[in-house]
């Protein structure tokens, strides 16, 4: 249980350090990492025996990257990355305090924040 924890506190992508916009200057630079850290923080879920957490991760992980695929869609992926790292950091809060539910929930404020007015502030330029 311990070390699930210090998997889920360990901060993902961000703790890594660097600079969001050359380490991932696209969505396909940050697919793998992405799809990696899900699948250590399941794994780690389910070698605790942690397994709806387990599966919490895995379908929302899943759920989330099909939602970051539609948004760099939609929306340029600069804005899209900042809306991925403000999210992310919301999913660690809620992991710290055992709320695994919450991956794959789009976060429609922060789309506002980040995609929309972006958006709006391209089209005015």
């Amino acid at each position: 249980d311990l070390d699930f924890k210090l998997v889920a506190d360990a901060g993902g992508l961000d703790a890594l350090g660097g600079n969001p916009e050359t380490d991932y200057p696209t969505f396909d630079a940050i697919f793998v990492p992405l799809s990696l850290y899900f699948r250590v923080l399941q794994k780690a879920a389910a070698v605790c025996e942690r397994y709806i957490e387990a599966y919490q991760i895995g379908f929302g992980g899943l759920k989330y990257l099909e939602q970051l695929q539609g948004l760099q869609e939609e929306y340029s992926w600069d804005a899209v990355r900042s809306y991925h790292f403000d999210y992310h950091r919301a999913r660690i809060y809620d992991m710290v305090h055992r709320n695994y539910a919450t991956w794959g929930t789009i976060n429609q404020s922060l789309v506002d924040k980040h995609c929309i007015q972006a958006n709006k502030r391209i089209k005015i330029d």
